[in-house]
């Protein structure tokens, strides 16, 4: 394939969910941001402080690495407020994904190109990045979780099992639109009540993520109409338990070399 030329998409290829998803992302990447300079703080451990249950995926990074359950301080009181409030319906919610190094959001970023290139081999290069951006962001200045402004949940029962929210965490797919129309009853109530106690206590949800909700950042300034998000991305260093800037901030992470087969 000639690299200057992109090849024609069909109309039916992609999913419609994911085309609104895609055109959805175009229109909170400009929003500015005014960082507010808010440390990071330790969920878990405030959590086991205040003595609330709750389950933290212990799995690995994309990288290996241990996650960190840490949020901006200013995240922390309506994160506790719906905690309490989600115990009520005899749920627990298990975090799945909070502040995410800059390093493993370019390889989950890199793991989601190569999921789309499978997936949509008709594809041009420009069309599977934005697919795969709608997933996992591109950008440092467009990940909320780099940002220490998302949390990625879902919900299990007193019993810390699985309750029915249609599709699993990170599922790649249209089913994972919040309002997917073809879910079981009980998937549908699930993603009300996650969604209805995240928001209720200021969360925004992305809306083609059921488990994707964030405060301050880009995406939750376009859905509650701030003109600017007040939380960009950080570098967290473990050892001085402080943070600073990424710098170039709006540069994508570098896939190019996944394309070298299509050339």
């Amino acid at each position: 394939m000639n690299k200057n030329k992109s090849k024609k998409i069909p109309s039916t290829l992609i999913p419609l969910s994911l085309k609104e998803a895609v055109e959805f992302d175009k229109t909170y990447f400009s929003i500015p941001i005014k960082e507010s300079n808010e440390k990071l703080v330790d969920v878990e451990e405030v959590f086991n402080q205040k003595g609330i249950k709750a389950v933290f995926n212990n799995e690995l990074t994309a990288t290996g690495s241990k996650r960190l359950f840490l949020l901006r301080e200013g995240l922390i009181n309506p994160l506790l407020s719906a905690s309490e409030e989600i115990n009520k319906f005899s749920l627990l919610f298990r975090f799945e994904y909070m502040y995410r190094r800059l390093e493993d959001q370019e390889a989950a970023f890199t793991r989601s190109v190569k999921t789309f290139i499978k997936k949509y081999p008709e594809l041009d290069k420009e069309s599977i990045l934005e697919i795969a951006g709608v997933f996992v962001a591109s950008t440092p200045n467009t990940s909320a979780h780099v940002s220490g402004a998302a949390i990625d949940v879902v919900l299990v029962d007193k019993n810390f099992n699985p309750v029915d929210m249609g599709v699993p965490y990170i599922h790649p797919g249209p089913e994972s639109k919040t309002t997917f129309p073809n879910l079981s009853k009980e998937a549908k109530r699930n993603r009300k009540i996650l969604c209805e106690v995240m928001e209720k206590n200021g969360f925004a949800n992305y809306p083609y993520e059921y488990w994707h909700f964030s405060m301050g950042d880009k995406i939750a300034a376009k859905i509650q109409d701030k003109t600017f998000a007040i939380y960009g991305p950080v570098i967290y260093n473990p050892n001085s338990n402080t943070t600073k800037e990424v710098k170039n901030g709006d540069a994508p992470f570098n896939v190019d070399y996944l394309f070298d087969h299509k050339l």
